[in-house]
């Protein structure tokens, strides 16, 4: 992207690099998620993701034949459980109820059940893929950074802050409980299992939690970017352990 190249009007501007910016427009737009029902806001629940997936996904080749084990994560609201959805069952509802955000879309029925976005019970869930028979290396890839800067004590950054906690909360309490398994002497699978993960720490222009509703290409494109030159990095450091050892610091999630 040039450097001071103009982002369409209303939402966004962007300055140098990779400076980009919500306009008070949008930041109005915003402020009204936490003011009006998505049923309000959006009373015939168009879903342009709907559309995406449907067209792009073989949703019964998938069901038929899946070339790989599925995990996608669910939040039963009722109950707050997790419910994950097998690559054997996957249906478009399915998929769209493990990205439902509650103050933007129309909450997902499957099975005649209500369920939310997978991340507001486990974000993401790791113990599936230590159940039974599967890959001795497990490659974790985090798309938010997990430690922010410091937060002001305005009411809106408060607020960021403690539901950015609430996401991730079930995940970092997962990690420090495999931390805890793998310093004790019977750790039973984990002893057979290598953690890796790639990180999004050195990417600040994801510590702003007002680029998380920013669907513009020329930004998810810059994101794509990072996220290759993050990983060739990852891989030029680690590629060598890859069946040899896990390169996971559990002391990173040790309470």
């Amino acid at each position: 992207m040039e450097v001071g190249q103009q982002i369409p009007w209303p939402l966004v501007t962007q300055g140098q690099g990779d400076s980009i910016n919500l306009t008070i427009v949008a930041r109005v737009l915003t402020q009204w998620l936490g003011m009006f029902a998505p049923i309000q806001l959006n009373p015939l629940g168009l879903n342009p993701l709907r559309d995406i997936l449907n067209n792009h996904i073989d949703f019964e080749g998938l069901r038929r034949k899946s070339p790989f084990r599925l995990f996608v994560g669910a939040t039963h609201v009722n109950s707050g459980k997790l419910r994950l959805f097998r690559e054997h069952e996957l249906q478009l509802d399915m998929l769209l109820a493990s990205a439902c955000l509650p103050r933007l879309h129309h909450t997902v029925i499957v099975d005649g059940e209500p369920y939310w976005d997978g991340g507001y019970s486990a974000n993401p869930a790791v113990f599936p893929l230590l159940r039974g028979k599967g890959s001795l290396d497990i490659l974790l890839i985090l798309l938010a950074p997990q430690l922010q800067d410091d937060v002001d004590q305005s009411v809106e950054s408060i607020a960021t802050r403690i539901q950015e906690i609430g996401f991730t909360g079930h995940f970092i309490r997962e990690m420090h409980m495999l931390a805890d398994a793998v310093n004790v002497s019977d750790r039973g699978r984990l002893e057979t299992v290598r953690f890796h993960m790639i990180d999004a720490e050195n990417l600040d222009v994801l510590r702003r939690s007002e680029t998380k509703l920013l669907a513009y290409g020329p930004f998810l494109e810059m994101l794509r970017d990072h996220g290759r030159i993050r990983t060739k990095q990852w891989l030029a450091e680690n590629l060598q352990s890859i069946g040899k050892r896990g390169t996971l610091d559990w002391a990173h999630w040790t309470v």
